[in-house]
């Protein structure tokens, strides 16, 4: 018995036809989504190109063309010329500034130079001064008091004071009151103006008259000191010098007394160049010179 090996037909009758062979849906390929331009929700593919729904697909915004109107083509505009800048000069202000400097330093010591001369040449004038006698370094500061007229002057005035007389009879004989010098004290002094003074002291075994004068007022043309070695060389003899000698040697002029002591009397010559001599002798008949000084 032979075998049918034909496959059974189903369906209706028993026709026998051909089944066709299904066909397979192939894959579709692979898409991207896309957008869709329409309002609200639409749908979209996935990648497999099935439609998927309700979804929310991001509305874009399509901004209307404005068609602009058109533009006049730039005018190109002929520029001036450019003007070339002057450079500001160069100044160079060190060489000025070394310059004021050793100017400067230049007169700086020109102005030291000139004040060290000042100095020297104040210093030779004053010596000068000093030497013929134009500066009186021996008058004392007299105390200040009131100028009066007087009854004498003061050079008479010493040689007629005693050293015994009291204050009332100087006062008297001057003509106006003394003034007393320190509290305490029994020195008074008597102002004749011109910076002369008389100082007197009523202090028992002090008493003495000394008389700060003006010497240029008792220059005496006859007096000349040109021998005053031979001065000295009668003081350092036993013989000694008297004031009889010493007038005869300065040229025959007296001098002038300038202080009294109980045991001295002080004369001042001063000869026409300003040179001046002071001679201290003794209270006693041919008293001799006990100390001569004096710049000539």
């Amino acid at each position: 018995m032979k075998q049918n090996n034909a496959m059974p037909v189903f369906g209706k009758g028993n026709s026998s036809r051909k089944l066709k062979p299904k066909k397979v849906p192939q894959a579709m390929p692979m898409m991207q989504k896309t957008e869709s331009r329409s309002v609200g929700f639409d749908r979209t593919y996935n990648n497999y190109g099935q439609p998927e729904f309700g979804k929310a697909v991001p509305q874009k915004t399509v901004e209307p063309v404005v068609q602009s109107e058109p533009q006049p083509e730039p005018v190109e505009k002929e520029l001036p010329p450019v003007q070339p800048v002057e450079a500001w000069p160069v100044v160079d202000i060190v060489e000025p500034v070394k310059r004021a400097s050793i100017l400067i330093i230049v007169l700086t010591v020109v102005l030291a130079i000139l004040s060290v001369v000042a100095i020297v040449l104040m210093v030779l004038v004053f010596t000068k001064q000093l030497e013929t006698g134009e500066v009186n370094v021996d008058q004392a500061a007299p105390e200040v008091v009131d100028q009066v007229s007087s009854n004498c002057e003061i050079t008479k005035c010493v040689e007629q004071i005693g050293l015994e007389m009291s204050l009332e009879e100087v006062n008297q004989l001057i003509g106006f009151e003394g003034t007393l010098v320190e509290e305490g004290s029994e020195e008074y002094v008597w102002d004749f103006g011109d910076g002369e003074t008389l100082k007197i002291d009523f202090g028992g075994a002090k008493d003495s008259v000394v008389a700060e004068l003006t010497r240029e007022k008792y220059t005496d043309a006859a007096v000349d000191f040109a021998r005053y070695d031979e001065i000295r060389a009668l003081m350092d003899s036993d013989a000694g010098a008297n004031y009889d000698q010493v007038v005869e040697i300065v040229g025959g002029a007296p001098g002038v007394i300038i202080e009294k002591t109980l045991m001295f009397t002080r004369y001042l010559w001063v000869n026409e160049d300003g040179g001046y001599m002071k001679g201290l002798f003794e209270n006693v008949e041919g008293g001799k010179c006990a100390m001569v000084e004096g710049r000539f």
